[in-house]
């Protein structure tokens, strides 16, 4: 932090200080010139007096707060971490979009039924075949890490489709059944997003839905304490954008998975750097 920009905090932190101090201190000054009012015309200047020194006061204390919520960005920073594959505990609840497959990719994605658990954990080869190279695989590949023995274990899952894809999530989802099956497990519940699918290029539709996607993941934990990740992979660029607003704004874990088939955790957090470090 710039050493201006110390010495503004600095000195607004203790306007408000003191302005907190003076308006206590006024204010019951003013309080105890009422019944001398009541009493008496004489103590009206006492009141007046009383009354003045609480609306500097009270200004003084106001101003300083509004300045230190102008100026907060000095003080308060938001970063990303990237979560450490190992130390990262999981997640019950997974939101994430869908891709649009062509009449083409429909019929190839089949196929994955076909692919063993392990292919969906290891990472893409250098030239990889047709049938791992679906926009699919990247979402499977989430799916079955986010299944991979961490302390939270997956039950819940809000696909987001656009109008291309919506008609498609069945289609997925029965994919997706078949390759949890490999793992032993049935019992996560899918569930594409409310109502009409939203445009694929519009932010604050997208950005809606995956405010209403985070809503119905904590409702249908039950209200026990789980966590919620957001994958910002698949869909549009304008998707990953409103995916991860959403999950810098909230503190919710967000996942990527990158062009060879890794899966990475990341998380947003608020930081209170120490206004007097150089």
């Amino acid at each position: 932090m710039m050493w201006w920009k110390k010495a503004r905090v600095l000195g607004l932190l203790a306007l408000s200080v003191i302005g907190a101090g003076w308006l206590g201190d006024s204010a019951a000054a003013l309080f105890s010139a009422i019944p001398g009012l009541c009493a008496s015309r004489l103590a009206f200047g006492e009141f007046g007096l009383a009354l003045l020194w609480f609306l500097v006061s009270f200004g003084l204390f106001c101003s300083a707060l509004v300045l230190l919520y102008r100026h907060r960005s000095d003080v308060i920073h938001t970063s990303a971490r990237a979560l450490p594959a190992t130390g990262y505990a999981g997640h019950a609840a997974l939101i994430m979009a869908l891709s649009n497959l062509r009449p083409d990719q429909t019929q190839l994605a089949e196929g994955l039924r076909s692919l063993g658990i392990a292919c969906f954990r290891k990472p893409a080869a250098a030239d990889p075949p047709l049938l791992e190279r679906l926009p699919w695989m990247q979402n499977l590949r989430l799916l079955c890490d986010s299944l991979s023995g961490r302390k939270e274990t997956l039950r819940y899952v809000v696909i987001i489709a656009s109008p291309e894809s919506d008609p498609q999530v069945d289609l997925f989802e029965s994919i997706a059944r078949d390759a949890l099956k490999g793992l032993g497990i049935e019992s996560v519940v899918f569930e594409r997003q409310e109502g009409v699918a939203p445009d694929a290029n519009d932010f604050d539709a997208l950005l809606l839905h995956v405010e209403r996607a985070h809503t119905r993941c904590l409702r249908n934990m039950g209200g026990r304490r789980g966590r919620v990740c957001i994958d910002i992979t698949s869909g549009t660029k304008i998707y990953t954008g409103a995916a991860t607003s959403f999950a810098v704004t909230r503190g919710i874990p967000f996942s990527y998975v990158d062009n060879i088939g890794r899966v990475h955790y990341a998380m947003a957090r608020v930081e209170l750097p120490h206004l007097l470090e150089p």
